[in-house]
């Protein structure tokens, strides 16, 4: 595509409608951004957190399920950490109160 693009015009636009320039990789950090913000929002509105969820939120940083859960049963307090049946599998839930607990407790939290 060729043409010729009148910058005042252009810059009038951008000015009008409240739009800039950026670098792709400025804006996706900012997607990308949102939505953890989005994820821990609506993953903090439940009572009790999955091991993946805490992970994937990454609410203590950076780390995989299974460091969450080793985390999680050595420094939860009691009655916290419990045991949910689903099907032959057990998956283990975390209060949401304990695992910001933890995150703070780890130097992690942002809220």
């Amino acid at each position: 595509m060729e043409g010729v693009v009148n910058i005042e015009r252009l810059m009038q636009h951008l000015q009008a409608n409240d739009l800039v320039i950026a670098p792709r990789a400025l804006v996706e950090n900012e997607l990308k951004h949102r939505e953890f913000t989005n994820l821990r929002s609506r993953l903090l509105a439940k009572k009790a957190l999955t091991m993946k969820e805490i992970s994937e939120a990454q609410l203590w940083g950076s780390i995989s399920v299974k460091a969450v859960k080793s985390y999680a049963k050595t420094h939860a307090k009691k009655h916290t950490l419990f045991p949910t049946s689903k099907g032959k599998l057990t998956q283990y839930k975390l209060l949401t109160a304990e695992a910001i607990r933890l995150a703070k407790k780890r130097g992690q939290w942002q809220n």
